[in-house]
């Protein structure tokens, strides 16, 4: 009989009485009883968790004190608490890192800026799978199968990490670890609605049995996006995600997902590049066997496999005439930029304790990118870059409290040949508080595919009407040399952590645009990819974390930098000027949180970024950078509880104050707020 009362406790019924309920309590004050303590969606013991051991450094597990880089995590209260929608704009609260949107769909993100579009110089993982794409070396920021509410941490390696992930991870690392599917005990529903057409919904169930679980997460997200842009942006995802139990000693990660974006992209003011609905398609398949040997060693075998389609076919405004020829005037160009980017990867993983206080790991890989793009590419041929590749990094305490860190990654890839990016890095314990670092890496950035192949024009009846790329291939790999020196501290008494990072990082045989001759209709000429010059960044990153009672935490971060470039040619776009303004002087942010009582929550997040020039596709010489801004992000909430169920409600305003420029001058984010209802049940 109990059980059927449960049963029946969560129909469906219920759960809208509950929904109902929470919006009586917010609207016009009706009575709903508060969630106990021991009953609130997240605990005081996990809001205010330490922090587990770092992976992502050098894929061996070691706290924050012995890895040989500046990390920082962000958990799941902070993601909470701090009103985000958008997963990209999590990271700006990590020291030195700036985000931009040229479009709602195309966020982007940058370490000490020399930012792009499409960051192209950050690598991210999800559960140790890359989400970059080998085509034009984007990560699909807005899709990608992957909600917010199923993120456990996130672990951000800010330094070159080549040594450990090979080449693109390049300028850091992100590694985005979700919710194991044991975790979620509950259904949830959730509904977010607010101004600027903001409609987002999910919902997230799991299933338990006795050799696994599994979790199913489905989504919906939907806006108008920027002011005056035209870029209306529709998102739906489903993902899942099974961890499995076959044996004793033996693990399996199996993850799936599948997305679809449409958004609307273009200029009013471009004939050839009007408005018009952009699709594609996100899918992946992930899998990864795990087996515990004795004495904490394991070894792991993983798969996964990315497909990005893009489907995007319309017509131009009818051609004028002049300039153009007599046989265009008139003419309503149909015009093809569908694309389908792939990446097949394999790779065998080893960790061992080779003596008590060393241990190894070591691993091997195969991958293959791949892109069809008849646009892009000027050929219906498949372009395609093979690699292999072998990693180690050895772990050595030395002594009680020496820590020598020593990692290497050897690619092979068919663009760039042969590629090595070794990692030294020393830490020493001043005591059990207190630890200093030094570190030198070297990092690489192999070239996307539309970057040594691509050829794109317009035409009509063999006419170039434009002709934007038309590369000359034989690029090199990016490098990166970094030299650090850091200090992390702990203060138990004064309830206080900090971390420093003071560093060099320069990039030699960038690969920037160039200009070659193209033809007679298109005076300025087309594009195309070089290795020239180098451009250093000298700086300092701050990162404090205050938590003065249990119901309250405080996280400050601060950066300053300084960019240098020189060696590029006439023929790049941009001068070093340019380049050199593409590094902001400073950036800071700050993310509060209180837990008052009676089941409120409210937060505060600030975020302050120097004005900055983001890099562009296709470069203008007058191109001023960006104003330098202030914003401020508040949200407030309460925690319910209906019978068996719980949930919350809580509203967030993003950007209280001015409208400031996002990503190109004149380009605005101004104040937009939305309520989000969700529960469990």
């Amino acid at each position: 009989m109990d059980s059927i009362n449960t049963i029946a406790r969560l129909t469906v019924r219920d759960s809208c009485r509950a929904l109902a309920a929470t919006l009586l309590t917010a609207v016009f004050g009706l009575r709903v009883d508060a969630a106990p303590d021991d009953t609130m969606l997240l605990s005081d013991t996990e809001f205010f968790a330490d922090i587990p051991a770092i992976y992502s450094a050098t894929r061996l597990p070691q706290p924050r004190s012995e890895t040989p880089a500046a990390i920082t995590v962000i958990d799941s209260e902070m993601i909470r608490a701090s009103g985000a929608r958008d997963l990209a704009d999590l990271f700006r609260l990590v020291p030195g890192f700036q985000v931009a949107y040229s479009s709602r769909e195309i966020p982007t993100i940058t370490y000490h800026g020399i930012g792009d579009r499409l960051a192209r110089r950050m690598l991210i993982l999800i559960d140790g799978r890359s989400s970059y794409g080998a085509f034009i070396g984007n990560t699909n920021w807005s899709n990608l199968n992957l909600a917010l509410d199923d993120i456990d941490r996130i672990e951000v390696i800010r330094s070159p990490n080549s040594a450990a992930y090979g080449a693109n991870a390049f300028q850091g690392t992100i590694n985005i670890i979700t919710r194991h599917a044991a975790q979620i005990q509950d259904t949830r529903l959730k509904l977010t609605a607010g101004n600027q057409g903001i409609l987002d919904g999910l919902a997230r169930f799991a299933t338990h049995f006795d050799s696994g679980d599994m979790r199913f997460t489905a989504y919906y997200r939907s806006e108008d996006g920027l002011d005056d842009v035209e870029d209306d942006l529709e998102v739906r995802s489903f993902s899942m995600r099974g961890d499995f139990r076959p044996g004793p000693r033996d693990t399996i990660l199996l993850s799936l997902g599948w997305g679809d974006t449409d958004a609307l992209r273009g200029d009013e003011d471009r004939i050839l590049n009007p408005p018009a609905t952009r699709e594609s398609m996100l899918q992946h398949q992930h899998i990864r066997w795990q087996r515990q040997l004795d004495d904490g060693d394991s070894i792991s075998l993983q798969f996964y496999h990315n497909r990005l389609d893009r489907n995007l076919e319309y017509r131009t405004e009818p051609l004028p005439s002049p300039p153009l020829p007599p046989a265009l005037d008139g003419v309503e160009l149909l015009i093809n930029n569908d694309g389908t980017d792939q990446r097949f990867d394999l790779e065998l993983q080893h960790i061992f304790h080779a003596l008590d206080d060393l241990r190894i790991v070591w691993g091997l890989g195969a991958r293959q990118d791949q892109a069809h793009s008849p646009s892009f590419f000027n050929s219906d041929e498949t372009f395609r870059n093979q690699s292999a590749r072998a990693f180690a990094n050895v772990e050595w305490k030395f002594t009680p409290k020496t820590v020598f860190n020593a990692g290497a990654m050897l690619e092979h890839t068919e663009i760039t040949d042969i590629d090595v990016s070794p990692r030294l890095a020393l830490n020493y314990h001043l005591n059990d508080r207190h630890t200093v670092r030094a570190a030198w890496s070297t990092a690489k950035r192999i070239p996307t595919l539309l970057e040594e192949y691509g050829n794109r024009d317009i035409s009509f009846m063999g006419i170039v009407i434009d002709q934007i790329y038309d590369n000359q291939g034989g690029l090199d790999a990016e490098t990166m040399n970094s030299i650090e020196l850091g200090y992390l501290a702990s203060f138990p008494k004064a309830h206080l952590t900090f971390d420093a990072r003071l560093y060099r990082d320069r990039i030699d045989d960038f690969i920037t645009q160039v200009e070659v001759p193209a033809t007679e209709l298109r005076s300025d000429g087309a594009l195309s990819f070089d290795n020239q010059g180098e451009i250093t960044v000298d700086g300092l990153d701050l990162e404090f974390s205050y938590q003065p009672t249990r119901n309250s935490r405080i996280i400050l971060t601060g950066a300053l930098m300084q960019g240098s470039a020189s060696g590029f040619g006439s023929e790049v776009p941009y001068s070093v000027r340019h380049f050199e303004a593409s590094v902001p002087d400073y950036s800071a942010s700050l993310l509060a949180m209180h837990r008052f009582k009676r089941h409120w929550f409210a937060s505060l997040g600030a975020y302050w970024v120097d004005e900055m020039l983001w890099l562009t596709e296709q470069a203008n010489v007058n191109q001023r950078p960006v104003e330098a801004y202030n914003r401020i992000d508040l949200r407030l909430a309460r925690r319910l509880r209906v019978g068996d169920s719980r949930g919350e409600i809580s509203l967030v305003v993003q950007n209280i104050g001015d409208d400031y420029e996002e990503f190109r001058p004149r380009q605005l984010f101004s104040t937009r707020g939305f309520v989000t209802v969700e529960w469990d049940f």
